[in-house]
């Protein structure tokens, strides 16, 4: 691309949206370059969930999903955004008691360990704090509530 970029204001990162990079928690980021792998460091598919590239120079415009790999032709750097925080994000409580009003909130309370649900991982058994809803099978959507 040559001239002024049009994008003086966003970070570029050839590390992308990957654990570890600067601009994990950016709103949107651009990279310098046409080919853009969807996977972390260590080859898992990206944690970051779904992100729409744009190519700066064609315009051309993808849903990239996490595991796979995409070559913007005709592009030197791709425009990228997160869906998540684009289109289906809304405001919601994570256990326990805290609020996330903005996708950047949430990621930020997802590395706390925050969670959606009130349910150990492992054994499905309520939380502490929490008990069994009766007559609901564990695991169950509502089958825990928070003690008074």
């Amino acid at each position: 691309m040559s001239g002024p970029s049009l994008y003086p204001n966003l970070r570029r990162s050839a590390s992308g949206y990957r654990k570890g990079s600067n601009a994990v928690n950016d709103d949107s980021l651009v990279v310098p370059s046409n080919k853009i792998s969807m996977c972390e460091d260590d080859g898992s598919p990206l944690e970051k969930g779904d992100i729409k590239g744009t190519g700066l120079t064609t315009g051309n415009t993808m849903v990239m999903k996490p595991g796979k790999s995409y070559e913007f032709k005709g592009d030197k750097e791709v425009l990228e955004t997160p869906m998540a925080q684009t289109e289906d994000f809304k405001p919601h409580n994570m256990y326990d008691r805290e609020k996330a009003d903005t996708y950047k909130e949430h990621l930020a309370l997802k590395e706390k360990g925050y969670k959606h649900s009130p349910y150990k991982e492992k054994d499905c058994t309520c939380w502490k704090g929490h008990s069994r809803v009766p007559g609901t099978k564990a695991c169950a959507p509502g089958s825990c509530k928070k003690n008074k």
